[in-house]
């Protein structure tokens, strides 16, 4: 990843990817990233993963788990918690 787009380096750019997504870079910063973003497809495509992240996680803590597997987990636990 040694594309240098703009002022920021790939690695620059995958360093502040977290403040970027929250918004929380000044906007001179955040110009700066958009432009490499748009310049740069590998940088782009991990971009679009990052914002995945939250659906992914949304989808996964949305899957039902069977009664029979749920009763085991609770039973589980609270001999655990029994044990201590």
């Amino acid at each position: 990843m040694g594309h240098d787009h703009g002022h920021k380096s790939c690695r620059e750019t995958v360093e502040l990817f977290l403040d970027y997504l929250e918004g929380r870079l000044p906007a001179e910063d955040q110009a700066e990233l958009d432009l490499h973003f748009t310049a740069c497809p590998p940088c782009h495509d991990i971009l679009r993963s990052y914002r995945a992240v939250p659906d992914i996680c949304r989808d996964a803590t949305a899957a039902t788990i069977p009664a029979e597997v749920a009763d085991r987990l609770h039973r589980f636990l609270a001999d655990k918690r029994s044990r201590k």
